[in-house]
């Protein structure tokens, strides 16, 4: 190729995500489905984080191998070291178009002097914003840090409110989300889920008082755990649905992600402050009634009576009566399964999803 041709080709991109995460939630497997489809479109996608499950993960779902960090830092680690550890990981590996992904808020903080010292380097830098932040310290570090960022793409409108203003440009973007086996085996009673992190501060202790209070003999089923952190209190979600519904409470543990949704009636979100809620979309690919509550960003992937059912957030009894008028078996809840599938259909696939997550790293341009 001549000089001339050559500088008339746009320059390679590459997407890199960066992340502190060492566990897989829904966020990670969101963002390695996003992965994958942007390598499915001949984008170079790379991922620096520690060494843990995600690494391992990244490497069988992407088909890459992670930019581990160097001086790997353990889970108890300062979030001011695991921020220096990164960043220096992810400039020893910086090229010059780079479209680099915060997958971590609080790496907001080492931005600006990763800026500084790459100097005249053309890379543009992401905030993708899937936490909710109710405590100041974690608002007062998106206020103090979120225009060193080009863009931020957030999971839901709850979310992006935590930097309206703040950020020089905001895309919000529902998903990614595939459909899951669920495997159907009919039950006489009603099988009522909780997904993912179980923890006290996803309210799962209001769904089992909603459940205990129904005059029939619906089951709560339990696929998720704790987060392992100091603060993990998931024994006590434990402790409090078996006093109250003994052995109508019924805990898997966590099981492999294509299980998840294996005979279940309903799914329920009972965290109103849930930033949106990668399970909803999967359980509406797959057939299965959600059920939501009315604030959150959850809430913006159902309409009431038409792709789920929605309750008053925090409200044991008004989410007991939701519970209670639904007939799995019934047409009405045929034509909500329906009507839900046909919305994520038409919006949260990995393929819609990477489209409009391109657009926003063009924004950034």
């Amino acid at each position: 190729m001549n000089v001339m041709a050559a500088k008339r080709q746009a320059p390679k991109r590459r997407i890199v995500f960066i992340s502190s995460a060492r566990s897989v939630w829904g966020a990670e497997q969101s963002m390695f489905m996003l992965a994958r489809a942007l390598k499915d479109r001949g984008f170079t996608v790379d991922l620096v984080c520690f060494p843990g499950t995600i690494e391992t993960q990244w490497q069988q779902q992407v088909g890459r191998s992670a930019l581990l960090a160097d001086g790997s830092a353990p889970p108890t680690e300062s979030k001011l070291k695991e921020n220096f550890i990164l960043w220096r990981s992810y400039r020893r590996n910086a090229a010059e178009f780079d479209r680099v992904v915060l997958f971590t808020y609080y790496l907001l903080v080492g931005l600006p002097l990763t800026r500084l010292l790459l100097g005249r380097n053309r890379a543009r830098f992401v905030l993708d914003l899937h936490d909710n932040l109710p405590g100041k310290r974690g608002l007062q570090l998106l206020r103090l840090f979120a225009r060193s960022v080009h863009s931020v793409v957030a999971c839901s409108s709850f979310t992006a409110n935590q930097v309206a203003g703040l950020a020089p440009a905001v895309h919000v973007i529902h998903g990614p989300a595939e459909a899951l086996s669920a495997v159907e085996q009919p039950s006489p009673f009603k099988r009522i889920g909780i997904l993912g992190r179980i923890v006290k501060e996803k309210h799962h202790l209001l769904l089992a008082e909603a459940i205990a209070g129904l005059n029939d003999e619906s089951v709560m089923i339990v696929r998720g755990s704790g987060d392992g952190s100091v603060n993990d209190n998931s024994d006590e979600v434990r402790a409090y649905g078996q006093a109250e519904l003994g052995n109508r409470f019924i805990d898997e543990g966590k099981v492999a992600p294509e299980r998840v949704l294996d005979n279940l009636d309903v799914v329920v979100v009972a965290n109103h402050r849930e930033p949106m809620g990668r399970t909803v979309l999967e359980a509406q690919l797959s057939g299965v009634l959600v059920v939501v509550p009315d604030q959150g960003g959850s809430s913006e992937l159902v309409k009431d009576q038409e792709t789920g059912r929605v309750y008053r957030a925090g409200d044991s009894n008004h989410l007991r009566e939701v519970l209670a008028s639904i007939d799995p078996a019934s047409d009405s809840a045929s034509e909500l399964r329906a009507r839900a599938l046909q919305q994520a259909q038409d919006t949260v696939t990995p393929q819609s999803y990477a489209e409009h997550y391109l657009s926003a790293l063009g924004a950034a341009l």
